[in-house]
């Protein structure tokens, strides 16, 4: 989840010193970080209820982060601004990650990332009801055409298809109702403390159903199990500090870049790889959303005040 999770902020401020190939380099690390949890997260769907890896990815990641956060600000962290939307904030996250769990339970690694990255449309869509912006004919058509991709992906009413192809595009659902909220709490916190609290919506509610579904990790896996949550949390932050370094505008483009990484684990790890059929949606989608992008940079430059969607 990820390439235009950002921080995508209100803030009309510019990165004190932008560089774009730190921009870039942190997104690839962060694309270089995620992919793989994600991997370790589809291979682990296979002996662990996916309940299991999901309090891991949480609960591992609040107290990583928390631990972090209140060394460096202290009480500030028991105090974070607006948390009824930080709370609300916390269970899109865990909404968007439970979703993307049981989807790559089910499906190619690949396929699923690529369905999750419809999110930039669904923003598009809800931008004009949920944050009162004007969104044109051109985004519009950008958004049906991705939708038309996203169709072409999963093929609904052919031979294969599974209600299971539906969880991604629900995984972007959620995901940008968190941008969105993102949108309203940028600037609020500081980083670490807003990805901390984001993570503790969702480790007390699996934490609350772990006594159900829990079962003893293999030797092997102990060790696993933290490194979902840190890797989540570390991903985490490298693309949020990559959005300090440059414009979203000019860094968005590069979140991209988890689909190649996708191929190659989902090749490589599992021997999934992506038919012709679905390289066409995978196409359609990825263009729909550079095209979305595109008008955002038109729209940026005809009125520099706007901030850009993604």
């Amino acid at each position: 989840m990820r390439p235009l999770l950002a921080i995508i902020t209100r803030s009309h401020r510019r990165p004190q010193k932008e560089s774009l190939f730190a921009g870039v380099a942190l997104i690839a690390l962060a694309a270089a970080i995620t992919i793989p949890m994600d991997t370790i997260v589809k291979h682990l769907t296979s002996s662990y209820n996916v309940l299991i890896l999901l309090w891991a990815r949480f609960f591992f990641h609040a107290v990583f982060l928390a631990t972090i956060a209140a060394a460096i600000h202290g009480e500030q962290l028991f105090r974070p601004p607006q948390p009824k939307l930080q709370i609300l904030r916390g269970l899109c996250l865990a909404s968007a990650s439970l979703f993307f769990f049981y989807a790559v339970k089910f499906l190619p690694l690949a396929d699923a990332l690529a369905l999750v990255f419809s999110s930039p449309l669904v923003l598009t869509a809800i931008a004009p009801f949920m944050l009162g912006e004007k969104v044109g004919v051109h985004r519009w058509g950008a958004v049906i055409v991705g939708f038309i991709g996203a169709c072409i992906i999963i093929r609904p009413g052919f031979e294969g298809f599974t209600w299971h192809s539906l969880l991604p595009i629900a995984t972007g659902a959620c995901f940008a109702l968190y941008l969105v909220l993102n949108r309203k709490l940028s600037n609020t916190a500081p980083t670490l403390i807003s990805l901390a609290v984001m993570a503790i919506p969702g480790a007390i509610i699996f934490s609350a159903i772990m006594p159900a579904v829990w079962e003893t990790p293999l030797p092997q896996h102990i060790w696993i199990l933290p490194l979902i949550g840190v890797m989540g949390a570390c991903g985490h932050f490298c693309y949020i500090r990559a959005y300090t370094k440059a414009p979203a505008v000019a860094l968005a483009p590069f979140g991209y870049l988890e689909l190649p990484i996708a191929v190659f684990f989902g090749w490589f790890v599992f021997h999934e790889f992506p038919d012709k059929v679905t390289w066409v949606g995978i196409s359609v989608l990825v263009a729909s959303g550079l095209y979305i992008l595109h008008r955002e940079r038109v729209v940026a430059k005809k009125n520099p005040t706007q901030t850009p969607l993604q």
